[in-house]
C-alpha cells in the first residue's frame, strides 16, 4: 500500500502531507506538518518506521520555528525505547505507540496495529510527542471500534490522563478523515 494524505488543521492555520508505504517486511510513513503553535509557526518533519504489526521501530523528528530541535528514538516493538544512540528510557517502558500532538496520522498507528472488532476497546500506553518543546511522557489512551462501514470506519479516542474524547472517522485504510475540531482530511491517494 503507498499512500499520499493531505490533511488540513482546523481551528488554526495548518497543513500536514503524509506518505506513507506499508509494505510485507515493514510501514514507513513520511510526514511534514507546518502550523501554528502557542501562536508561532511551526514546521515538523517527522519519519515514523513500524514493523509489519505496526509497531513503532523507529521514530525521527525535527522542528523549525520558535525553537529548532530534533529527536530521534529507537523501539523494539515491546514497549521498550531507546536514544537513537542506544541509552535505554525507562519512562517509556510499556509504550508500542508514538503520538504527535499535531499529527493526526498516529492515531492510525494504534488503529492499524489493534484491529478491533465493532464494540471492542482497548486502552493502550503510547509515547506523547509534545510540539514545540519536544516533551516525550507517556500517557494512557483508550481506542473503541465504533462503526466497520466500507469507506467509513468510526472510533471513539479517549484521552485517559484528562478529560479528552472524541468520535474520529477513518478510511479503509485507518487514515484519518475526520478527527472533530482538530484535522480533516482534503485528500489521498
Amino acid at each position: 500500500m503507498k499512500r499520499s494524505v493531505l490533511w488540513s488543521h482546523l481551528g488554526q492555520p495548518g497543513l500536514e502531507h503524509l506518505f506513507l508505504h506499508a509494505r510485507e517486511e515493514e510501514v514507513l510513513a513520511d510526514g511534514q506538518a507546518i502550523t501554528m503553535e502557542q501562536g508561532m509557526p511551526l514546521r515538523a518533519h517527522y519519519v515514523v518506521r513500524c514493523n509489519s504489526d505496526w509497531q513503532v521501530t523507529q521514530f525521527d523528528i525535527d522542528i523549525l520555528g520558535r525553537l529548532q530541535a530534533d529527536l530521534h528514538l529507537r523501539a523494539d516493538g515491546k514497549g521498550n525505547w531507546f536514544f537513537a544512540e542506544g541509552e535505554p528510557i525507562p519512562d517509556l517502558a510499556g509504550c508500542i505507540d508514538i503520538d504527535i500532538s499535531i499529527s493526526p496520522f498516529t492515531n492510525t498507528l494504534p488503529i492499524r496495529r489493534l484491529q478491533l472488532a465493532v464494540d471492542e476497546s482497548k486502552e493502550i500506553l503510547v509515547a506523547y510527542v509534545a510540539l514545540p518543546d519536544m516533551q516525550v511522557t507517556p500517557i494512557r489512551q483508550r481506542y473503541t471500534c465504533l462503526s466497520d462501514l466500507p469507506g467509513e470506519r468510526v472510533y471513539r479516542y479517549e484521552s485517559l490522563d484528562s478529560e479528552f474524547s472524541t468520535e474520529i472517522t477513518i478510511d479503509d485504510d485507518g487514515l484519518v478523515i475526520n478527527y472533530p475540531h482538530l484535522f480533516e482530511q482534503l485528500s489521498v491517494c
